[in-house]
């Protein structure tokens, strides 16, 4: 029974556990083997924890100590059942972690309510200063140095300008656009309203005009019913910008920012530039924020000690300003005042304190200060678009009594910027300082100078022709004393040995060779047999031979001195030029042209050499008839034949040494005395161009001078008064610059100009052969030194000697002749030295005419004028909006739309 019941489903063994059950505890003795089967159970736990494990609901545990169950689905069991409690804890720490986060919901809805507050409006003009009242309190300049590009203002000089205890304050205040200039007319939910509704206030702009800013006692704040612009703010603004002057900002226009009343307005940083000659709309969306506090949220609303309420724009201002109390000892302008603030900066404090350390204050108050975010605050988003401003509306407002009065502002403060914006008074100053230097220039020139200068032109001719005159005398003396070296030193030479021995060893060889034949066939004479004769006939044949060895020889010796002394440019006679030193004879001589005229032809060159040949040839002959001589003498025969020939070669060398003598003498050292003789006719002739050049340059000199007494006359006197107007509007400004602009385009002004141009034109006319005649002789002078400082064959002796002048660069050189010769050029040049003043001075006058015409064109005040310049159209209003909602249990968002 018991086996089949085990055996059996699961029911069944249910069963047969109760049967073993009751036998554990009613049969003890089978005690025994049933603690056998669950050894494994009772090893690892105790029975009580069994039987809770049988009986529990946590299933998992069942399975794990179910009694006779295999090891491998135990621990299958026990590996589900610890993945599951882990899954479980994790789910619970989870979901504990994100309760103590404190989630919050954020809602966003849109509301549209029949009413709602409208916000502060704080009108700003881009321009901080107005520019009369600044020169009505003598700021101006102070102002300009401030704002020009010196703001460390390291050189301003407080106690010249009686500044030292003014305060940035005291200037914006004293010196900004009033809220009646800037506001010509205002409309506030389709009523008139005023300058009166703004109220003055300082922001970090400046001193701006704030709508609707509420008094805790008075008033409230304004409310609109609808959205729209017909149901918003509508302003028409005059900028004055021709009252603008250097300051803070750049732009034109004015600067709007729509803000919390409770906020301070951070206009420099938040605002919106509106520019000038346009209708600007102005749309707002309101966004209201409320955040949570802690544990939801890090919101925070500390109270401020310089603010009644807190916002984020109010906490960064109260930080800045204790910040700067405590490194500068003062505040700035803008910043509020509480019971122990400071006093506010002065102009010295400012820029040497706080701009300064401007970059160490704001790391401090990034670093220090905390300024959390409020839980509750307001978001005006701002939707600008523009539109051109009406012609109609432009001429309505022109036509009533505004034109006369804006006319008259607009007057007085473009003569007030004009003299004392740096920029505009600096143009004016130029223009008329560079016309006035024009003016007495050409005053100068015309009355004074012009004729002076003929005069000194006619000095510097003089001069200058004498300079070159004296140098290029020194030049011919160079080349005399080369031609007389060459001459006398070596030339000479050829003379002297062509006298002595080159003439004599070939004059009379026909008369020669018969004389000596004669004798030799009379040693051979059988008539004459008396030893005495013959003997006396063979010395007297010998003699002449001798002779006539002795002087070849001396010929062969000449020559080699000679061609030595012309290849190597070496003196052979001894003469002295002048006073110039003898020991320099051979540095003078022309080697390189002696070289040449020795390679300049290979004709030359090898007649020149065969000289010595052509004398030892005719030495050899004459040797032979010695032999011969000889000959016929003891032994008393002789050879006809062989003397015949001895005849024929003799005078054959004869002859060739006759031709290379004349090669030698004419075509080699004779050359380089023709080549200097034409160097020198060279020379003289360029020395006469130039003379004749400057002989014509001094008849150009009397005709301007002519034409100069002729056409001189005196300058315009109106112009003359033009500039001292000019000065005294600058300089006191008691003369108006619209008269001095009339003046100017004034037809007596516009004649003399005229006039003064038929003057120069006259003048430039008759003045150009004078500038050309001095081009002419540049050329000239350069054509002069050109040649000179070529000159190779002098080049030795001037650089031994050190003669500088001689040894510079022809492009050097003849850069200053051109330079030289220019200036003198230029100072008679009608379009350098005087028609070009004319130039200059009409270009001057030219561009102070264009300045007035300028000027007086933008005098009017037209539709024109005012569309571009000067006046805003504005409207600010509310879109479809919604009153702010609060639901405590979130963040909450709201916000409204334009339609």
């Amino acid at each position: 029974m018991a086996d089949r019941l085990t055996n059996g489903s699961s029911g069944k063994e249910l069963d047969s556990g109760l049967v073993i059950k009751n036998r554990l505890y009613d049969q003890k003795t089978d005690v025994e083997p049933n603690r056998q089967r669950n050894s494994l159970t009772e090893c690892c736990c105790n029975g009580n924890w069994v039987e809770f494990t049988q009986n529990t609901t946590l299933h998992g545990l069942k399975y794990i100590w179910l009694p006779g169950a295999f090891p491998t689905r135990r621990l299958l069991w026990l590996v589900l059942t610890v993945t599951c409690v882990a899954i479980m804890s994790f789910q619970i720490i989870d979901r504990i972690i994100y309760y103590y986060d404190y989630p919050v919901t954020v809602n966003v809805q849109v509301n549209y309510n029949k009413t709602l507050v409208f916000p502060t409006l704080t009108l700003c003009n881009q321009n901080a200063f107005r520019a009369s009242k600044a020169a009505n309190l003598q700021h101006y300049q102070l102002l300009t140095d401030l704002y020009t590009g010196r703001k460390s203002c390291s050189d301003c000089d407080y106690r010249a300008t009686n500044s030292s205890h003014l305060t940035l304050k005291d200037l914006f205040t004293n010196t900004t656009h009033t809220k009646e200039d800037l506001i010509v007319s205002c409309t506030w939910r389709g009523e008139m309203c005023g300058p009166e509704n703004f109220t003055e206030v300082v922001t970090d702009h400046g001193v701006c005009y704030t709508f609707n800013l509420p008094d805790d006692d008075t008033r409230d704040v304004h409310r609109v019913f609808s959205p729209g612009a017909e149901n918003g703010l509508s302003l028409t603004l005059n900028v004055e910008q021709y009252e603008y002057m250097p300051g803070p900002h750049d732009a034109a226009g004015v600067k709007i920012l729509i803000h919390d009343h409770q906020q301070f307005p951070k206009v420099q940083e938040l605002g919106i530039a509106l520019p000038t000659g346009t209708h600007s709309f102005v749309g707002m969306q309101l966004i209201s924020v409320v955040n949570l506090p802690k544990p939801y949220g890090e919101c925070s609303s500390p109270d401020l000690s310089l603010f009644p309420q807190y916002s984020l724009e109010n906490c960064e201002v109260e930080c800045l300003t204790k910040q700067l109390d405590a490194v500068c000892g003062c505040r700035l302008f803008y910043m509020p005042r509480g019971d122990d603030s400071p006093e506010y900066c002065t102009l010295q404090q400012h820029h040497d304190c706080y701009l300064k350390k401007l970059d160490y204050i704001r790391q401090t108050v990034r670093d220090t200060c905390s300024c959390p975010v409020p839980c509750t605050f307001h978001i005006f988003d701002p939707t600008v678009s523009y539109a051109t401003t009406s012609t109609f509306v432009i001429d309505r407002f022109l036509s009533n009594s505004n034109r006369s009065a804006l006319k008259m502002k607009y007057k007085n403060a473009r003569d007030i910027t004009h003299r004392l914006q740096r920029n505009r008074a600096d143009l004016l100053k130029s223009l008329t300082e560079h016309l006035d230097w024009k003016f007495k220039t050409l005053n100068q020139v015309i009355l004074d100078e012009l004729e002076v200068s003929v005069e000194e032109q006619e000095r510097h001719l003089v001069n200058v022709s004498s300079d070159y005159l004296w140098n290029w005398n020194k030049t011919e003396v160079y080349f005399n004393y080369q031609e007389y070296i060459l001459q006398k030193n070596l030339v000479r030479a050829r003379d002297a040995m062509n006298e002595r021995t080159f003439s004599v060893l070939a004059h009379g060889v026909q008369e020669f060779t018969f004389s000596v034949e004669k004798l030799i066939s009379q040693l051979v004479d059988p008539s004459i047999d008396d030893p005495a004769v013959r003997e006396v006939l063979f010395l007297t044949a010998k003699n002449q031979l001798n002779a006539r060895l002795d002087i070849g020889k001396r010929t062969l010796q000449n020559y080699t001195q000679l061609i030595k002394g012309f290849l190597n440019a070496s003196s052979i006679f001894n003469y002295k030029y002048k006073n110039f030193n003898r020991k320099y004879s051979n540095l003078i001589l022309p080697r390189e042209l002696l070289l040449q005229a020795f390679t300049r032809s290979n004709h030359v060159r090898v007649r020149s050499l065969r000289v010595e040949r052509d004398i030892i040839a005719m030495a050899t002959w004459m040797k032979e008839y010695g032999r011969i001589a000889d000959k016929a003498f003891y032994n008393m025969t002789v050879n006809s034949t062989e003397i015949y020939l001895t005849n024929v070669k003799f005078l054959r060398a004869s002859r060739e040494f006759l031709q290379s003598k004349s090669m030698f003498f004419n075509d080699f050292i004779q050359w380089p005395v023709t080549q200097l003789e034409l160097r020198h006719q060279t020379f003289l002739q360029m020395r006469s161009d130039f003379i004749r050049l400057r002989d014509t340059m001094f008849g150009y000199f009397a005709s301007v001078s002519e034409l100069i007494h002729g056409i001189k006359r005196s300058l315009m006197a109106d112009m003359k008064v033009g500039i001292q107007m000019c000065k005294e509007y600058l300089a006191y400004g008691n003369v108006s610059k619209v008269k001095v602009a009339e003046h100017f385009r004034s037809e007596k002004i516009q004649n003399g100009i005229n006039n003064l141009k038929v003057f120069f034109d006259t003048v430039r006319n008759r003045g150009q052969n004078v500038y050309d005649g001095w081009d002419q002789l540049s050329m000239a002078s350069q054509q002069m030194w050109n040649f000179t400082l070529s000159q190779v064959n002098l080049m030795r002796y001037w650089e031994f000697k050190d003669i500088r002048r001689y040894l510079r660069n022809y492009t050097e050189v003849a850069a200053e002749i051109a330079q030289e010769f220019a200036v003198h050029r230029d100072m008679i040049d009608v379009r350098s030295r005087f028609l070009n003043k004319d130039e200059e001075f009409l270009q001057s006058f030219k561009s102070l005419a264009e300045h007035m015409e300028k000027f007086h064109s933008t005098s009017h005040v037209d539709s024109a004028f005012v569309r571009r310049y000067w006046r805003i159209y504005g409207t600010v209003y509310w879109c479809q909006c919604h009153d702010d909602l609060r639901n405590p249990g979130s963040n909450h968002v709201s916000f409204c739309d334009c339609h």
